[in-house]
């Protein structure tokens, strides 16, 4: 099998282990759990949905849609957004979860699941409540 020969969910898998982070199978299609540790994958590992289908939807789409991945082939941007959710270095909402699923409206759409915060936050703008702020892959339709 060459590297042409692989699926996208197995390349991220890869590319989730040269991260230096340990990813496990969960037994549901396409349902990961990665942690820094093996411990760490019991405890607190986080879930990283790579279903191939829908990857290969997801991927598809990006690759039709001009200027979504400024310049770098849809898996390199799927790769930089996992790297992003896996290695972010945050105490007071960690990621609980990254991949993609479908939405609502039946589309394929990224996603990064973080455990919210007990600490309120604070809009780095006066005046602006940051409670509606959320980080989307997409633009919202």
């Amino acid at each position: 099998m060459t590297d042409a020969d692989i699926t996208p969910e197995a390349a991220l898998v890869r590319f989730v282990e040269g991260l230096g982070l340990v990813i496990t199978a969960t037994g549901t299609r396409g349902e990961y759990v990665v942690g820094e540790t093996p411990d760490e994958l019991a405890s607190a590992g986080m879930r990283v949905c790579l279903d191939n289908e829908l990857l290969v939807e997801y991927l598809r789409r990006l690759d039709e849609t001009p200027d979504a991945t400024a310049g770098l082939s849809p898996l390199a941007m799927v790769e930089i957004h996992l790297e992003e959710a896996l290695l972010v270095d945050s105490v007071e909402n960690p990621t609980e979860a990254v991949g993609v699923r479908r939405a609502d409206n039946g589309r394929v759409e990224w996603f990064w699941q973080r455990r919210r915060s007990t600490t309120p936050r604070r809009s780095p703008y006066p005046g602006v409540d940051p409670a509606p702020l959320e980080w989307r892959a997409e633009p919202p339709e």
